[in-house]
């Protein structure tokens, strides 16, 4: 299970710095905009795989 989530965050970090490319430079601006929103998006999701991939960090903290 830890492979998967390890592997789903590698893949969102990759999509999050060629979003990113694309925000910079994008050829006009409503693709900046798209990929901006794209960008946050990206951003939420990995804001919610943290929680699983830290979890090891919860139950040693509760140990002590």
């Amino acid at each position: 299970m830890d492979t998967v989530i390890l592997i789903s965050q590698v893949i969102m970090s990759l999509a999050l710095i060629l979003t990113f490319v694309r925000v910079v430079r994008g050829p006009s601006l409503p693709d900046r905009v798209v990929a901006l929103e794209l960008f946050s998006t990206t951003v939420v999701g990995l804001v919610g795989f943290m929680p699983s991939s830290l979890t090891w960090l919860v139950f040693w903290m509760l140990r002590l």
